[in-house]
């Protein structure tokens, strides 16, 4: 599989803290045949293991499986869904965004609203919504339609995001923190499958709720050195720049 292909599955996957089955199965899936062990554990993380020389150092790979998201918490007389989110989701980013729940037999999809701004105070108008104040309509006229979709309490969603390749080797997807870290797990696992190093790669859980999958693994794997594959910010976005890097930032500017 190419490493587009294996990133679109990775990106496009369910994965919620506390959800990640659809992740796990993708890294089972391409790991499996690599791996002298694989291993479940009750918290979830998926471990692969390659025994190399003995005496060599154990090296653990980790990458999380989990995404940010949002989980119900009630559901109005007119069917709109409030919800808590899951993971450091800012609630300025929050309005007009699209967002997929799994139920038992099907996946629906809503948009989360606010109070229209015609009807906003120009207080309300100049500042961030909270989180309080925003529903998910996921086209349910009523409770009684809500709950015969299969909408409940504690059914979590994530955003709604189609996986695209851009052209010039730029691809948009969700879930990119930290589906690209699984995607050069994977690859560097199975190139290194004949490696004479002992090494366990790692697809954590729950890293957006505190680290708990990956606290979890090392303790477990207790390696003599450790990799975490992690996505983060880009640097080379409009200011401020908090790095220094792009050449045209106030920081690099005045370090010249």
């Amino acid at each position: 599989m190419s490493e587009v292909k294996l990133l679109r599955d990775l990106s496009n996957a369910f994965g919620p803290s506390g959800d990640e089955e659809q992740v796990r199965e993708i890294l089972r899936r391409e790991l499996e045949s690599c791996a002298d062990e694989v291993k479940v554990d009750r918290l979830g993380n998926i471990l692969f293991f390659h025994s190399g020389k003995e005496g060599n150092p154990r090296i653990m790979l980790s990458a999380h499986m989990d995404e940010v998201g949002v989980i119900v918490t009630f559901i109005e007389d007119g069917g709109f869904l409030r919800f808590e989110t899951i993971g450091g989701i800012p609630s300025i980013t929050l309005p007009g965004q699209r967002i997929i729940f799994r139920g038992k037999d099907r996946e629906f999809r809503g948009i989360v609203g606010t109070k229209p701004p015609h009807i906003m105070s120009a207080d309300e108008q100049n500042k961030v919504i909270p989180i309080e104040d925003l529903f998910i309509d996921i086209g349910a006229e009523n409770l009684e339609k809500t709950k015969a979709m299969g909408v409940d309490i504690g059914m979590m969603g994530v955003f709604d995001v189609e996986f695209e390749e851009l052209g010039e080797g730029y691809v948009r997807g969700k879930a990119l923190d930290d589906r690209a870290g699984c995607a050069v797990l994977a690859t560097v696992f199975k190139t290194l499958k004949d490696s004479p190093y002992n090494l366990v790669a790692v697809g954590s859980v729950q890293e957006e709720l505190g680290m708990r999958g990956a606290r979890t693994a090392a303790y477990q794997v207790d390696p003599d050195y450790g990799l975490a594959l992690e996505g983060t910010f880009a640097a080379d976005v409009l200011e401020p720049d908090p790095t220094g890097c792009h050449p045209n930032s106030k920081a690099a500017q005045s370090s010249r």
